[in-house]
This record gives C-alpha cells, sequence and structure tokens, in this order.
C-alpha cells in the first residue's frame, strides 16, 4: 500500500544510501546468508498467496525491509531492458545479499543496472 500511495523520490530515501550505478554485492557471514534465503522464500511465498500486486518491485521493497530488521546487509537495483517490442523499456527491481539471490531472480544477466541503493551496515 506504502508503494501506491509515496512518490519514488521519498520512497527511496528508506532504501538505503545511493551508490550510483556500479553493481555491488555486500559481503555477508553464512548465518546472514542463511537468513537472507530465508527473508527470500518467504517473500515469494507471500508473493504467490497475496491480493494484489506483488511483482519484482514490492517484493524488492519487502525484502530490503526484512534484511534490515535483521541487519543483514543487502543491495536493491533497479535496472531496465528493451523488451521483445524494441520501442519499449521494461524495468525490473531485485536484492542480492551475498550470493544469495533474495528476489528478482538473475537480474544482472537480463538488465541494465540504473541504480542501486545498499544498507546503512
Amino acid at each position: 500500500m506504502v508503494i501506491l500511495v509515496t512518490p519514488f523520490k521519498q520512497l527511496s530515501k528508506l532504501l538505503g544510501i545511493h551508490d550510483g550505478l556500479a553493481p555491488r554485492v555486500p559481503l555477508c557471514t553464512l548465518e546472514q546468508e542463511s537468513k537472507a534465503r530465508m527473508v527470500g522464500s518467504a517473500i515469494r511465498l507471500a508473493a504467490k498467496y497475496s491480493l494484489w500486486r506483488s511483482d519484482c518491485f514490492p517484493q524488492a521493497m519487502v525484502a530490503r525491509f526484512l534484511l534490515g530488521l535483521n541487519k543483514v546487509p543487502y543491495a536493491l537495483f533497479m535496472g531496465v531492458r528493451r523488451s521483445d517490442k524494441q520501442d519499449e523499456l521494461q524495468a525490473h527491481a531485485w536484492v542480492v545479499s551475498g550470493r544469495v539471490r533474495v528476489t528478482g531472480g538473475a537480474g544482472f544477466r537480463q538488465y541494465t543496472s540504473v541504480g542501486c541503493f545498499v544498507s546503512v551496515y
């Protein structure tokens, strides 16, 4: 609900430190990676049964907040690619933590990163 009513400029302040375009992945301990895997699994399960749109952006937002609550380092990426119709762009958001793809799948392979937000710890 917050995503629908809050302008992105305000929302971006909650995402973490804007780190530009460089694709940086934070280092994590094995315990933190385990927590990141659990967060990703929980988000995918919840998205399957949610009553509203639960595509990549809401999933990335929830991942950011759950990882933040658990003090797990993360990087939230926003990316774009050309669609099959060459005049359209498709946007995507994904979250990584160490070696774990928390949400968004293999975003680096298919999308060009246009923004990155990293955890503050």
